[in-house]
């Protein structure tokens, strides 16, 4: 159970989120022209400006109230540790559910070439 009492006092998240969106809907996707590779290679640039802002940001936000701060990072480290854990169960269950497949081809295959060979006269 997490409990938290605090406000914001002042922010301008919502100015920069606009700007931000109008900026990445107005980036095309699909390069194709000297323009659009020109135009993109200026938005990058915006975009990792802005990310390390707003990264910025957030430690000087989470600075200021180092109990949240540290609670959020007590979140992301168990967060970590179970998506680790997680990737590394699931890649197992995966690659032996693909074994029990491919066992059960085989077998499949084994007894269908020994049918076929008892029928051959």
């Amino acid at each position: 159970m997490v409990r938290l009492n605090g406000s914001v006092i002042d922010s301008n998240l919502h100015l920069l989120e606009e700007q931000v969106f109008k900026r990445i809907d107005s980036v095309k996707s699909a390069l194709v022209t000297d323009q659009d590779f020109a135009d993109a290679e200026s938005a990058v640039k915006f975009f990792k400006k802005t990310e390390t802002k707003l990264k910025d940001g957030k430690e000087t936000a989470l600075a200021q109230v180092p109990d949240i701060a540290q609670l959020f990072t007590r979140i992301d480290h168990l967060t970590e540790a179970m998506a680790s854990k997680r990737k590394s169960l699931d890649k197992q269950v995966k690659q032996q559910k693909q074994h029990i497949k491919d066992t059960i081809v085989l077998e499949a295959v084994t007894t269908l070439e020994k049918e076929r060979r008892m029928q051959k006269p």
